[in-house]
């Protein structure tokens, strides 16, 4: 298992955690645009890329009190609509699939309909969105085709 975090305060939490559960995952700090650099020749050979993009838009405020009063904007927002990094990881997942992986992102519950758009237009077959545990749809998986 790989995990890329952008967040230097964020990457020391998870290099304890990883640490505490006996270091099962690679993690390097860096950009997910920049995913394909980082994993270097293991591009293109993963299973599965799981995703918690920011994806509040510029504007919004977060619904949850303790996201808006503790969480890092670097975590929340991710531009005018919320999903300039959804955009991008359509594309850097794919590279970073072997034929037939999956790509699962959380977003907002209203998103799903644009985060499948987006998803579909880039090549991926099928995509759905799912809900979370309080019925709300809160991620969507798409396939690379094989």
């Amino acid at each position: 298992m790989w995990a890329v975090e952008k967040s230097a305060e964020a990457l020391v939490w998870a290099r304890r955690n990883n640490e505490a559960n006996g270091n099962p995952v690679t993690l390097v700090q860096g950009d997910l645009a920049d995913a394909l650099s980082l994993v270097g020749e293991r591009a293109g050979t993963f299973d599965v890329v799981v995703s918690n993009p920011p994806y509040i838009p510029d504007e919004a405020v977060p619904r949850d009190t303790e996201v808006h009063l503790y969480d890092p904007a670097l975590a929340l927002y991710g531009g005018p609509d919320g999903l300039d990094s959804v955009r991008v990881l359509a594309d850097v997942a794919r590279d970073l699939l072997a034929p037939g992986g999956l790509l699962a992102l959380e977003h907002g519950e209203l998103q799903g309909p644009a985060v499948r758009q987006i998803l579909t237009d880039a090549g991926w077959r099928p995509v759905s969105t799912h809900p979370d545990l309080t019925t709300r749809d809160r991620y969507t998986t798409g396939v690379w085709p094989s």
